[in-house]
């Protein structure tokens, strides 16, 4: 199980000042069985080329070039050229400390997991500092899926380890029309087909903020409320062309939850009146009722079935169950 050749996808779109820094930190991993994917998404700076010259430097490198068509197809096509037994994702502006690969490779193979993850650390160009590449001494931890969006304070899907058997079985890939909250969906879904996690409390990856994040696009509420929107479509298509049992049917309906919620909390913090809140809540494709044992389920769906129709019953339903 240690000697698992990894696959490393970089999703590479315009990261010309950074690109060359997150692949050295990459190709200076202490585990060597390693495949790394450049995937360069349309690129119009010099990032085509600087990946290009990459993969004539080592020969664990491999480009992918392909039409510009977001974060979540460039992953998708990394994902379908993976020969790994493991996928791991790393954003092309960050840095990973040099033994991260092998400490979670380390922790799925000790702790018996199919995914494991680290801490990570937020730095910006203004910083002016060099990630200090050293090993520190930290328990790890066998972990809940449910604990992952706590100690991340989100879902993120860069730094972690994922079993590529999984993905394909389960038809797991990132939502295409979703340029953000792809994480959510992504990290989710694939939550619903393990038990535990092991999690690696060193901060090893560093994620850089950068004036052009998606992050920086939060602040406007329509954008936000229309990305909410589309990832309560995602989890909806999923659910309706993917066979799953009752506890994953579950697990789906309230992430459904999450993102009306959402919805409704964009539409408080921005001021917006009923009406125009109600607008900007399109409808979305309803799902089948399963038979349940659980009167959550009921109620979930009772919700569902009367959003944008009658918010207020809506509302009361999900208090319900929250």
């Amino acid at each position: 199980m240690k000697d698992k050749l990894v696959s490393i996808i970089i999703p590479v779109y315009n990261t010309e000042n950074y690109i060359n820094i997150c692949v050295k930190s990459i190709v200076a991993q202490t585990y060597s069985n390693i495949q790394i994917i450049l995937v360069d998404d349309g690129s119009t700076d010099a990032s085509a080329k600087l990946c290009d010259d990459w993969a004539t430097k080592d020969k664990r490198i491999f480009v992918l070039h392909q039409r510009n068509s977001g974060v979540s197809a460039a992953r998708n096509s990394g994902i379908e050229y993976a020969s790994g037994k493991w996928i791991m994702f790393v954003d092309a502006d960050d840095i990973i400390v040099h033994d991260l690969v092998a400490d979670l490779v380390n922790a799925v193979t000790e702790m018996g997991t199919q995914m494991s993850l680290c801490g990570y650390r937020r730095f910006s160009d203004k910083d002016q500092f060099q990630p200090a590449f050293k090993t520190e001494k930290d328990n790890n931890l066998l972990i809940s899926t449910d604990e992952i969006k706590n100690i991340r304070q989100g879902y993120f899907c860069w730094g972690i380890l994922f079993d590529k058997e999984i993905l394909d079985t389960n038809h797991i890939r990132f939502a295409p029309e979703l340029k953000n909250l792809e994480d959510v969906y992504f990290l989710s879904i694939y939550s619903m087909f393990i038990k535990n996690v092991g999690y690696i409390k060193k901060q090893s990856y560093y994620y850089r903020i950068t004036a052009g994040s998606i992050t920086s696009k939060c602040v406007d509420v329509k954008w936000q409320i229309n990305s909410w929107n589309k990832l309560l479509d995602a989890f909806g298509e999923y659910l309706l062309n993917n066979p799953i049992n009752d506890i994953q049917y579950q697990n789906i309906l309230a992430m459904r939850r999450h993102c009306i919620n959402n919805l409704w909390a964009e539409c408080l913090n921005a001021n917006l009146g009923y009406k125009e809140s109600i607008k900007l809540m399109k409808n979305f494709k309803r799902i089948s009722l399963r038979t349940s044992k659980r009167l959550r389920g009921v109620i979930l769906y009772l919700a569902e079935f009367v959003h944008k129709r009658i918010p207020v019953l809506e509302f009361l339903l999900y208090s319900l169950v929250l």
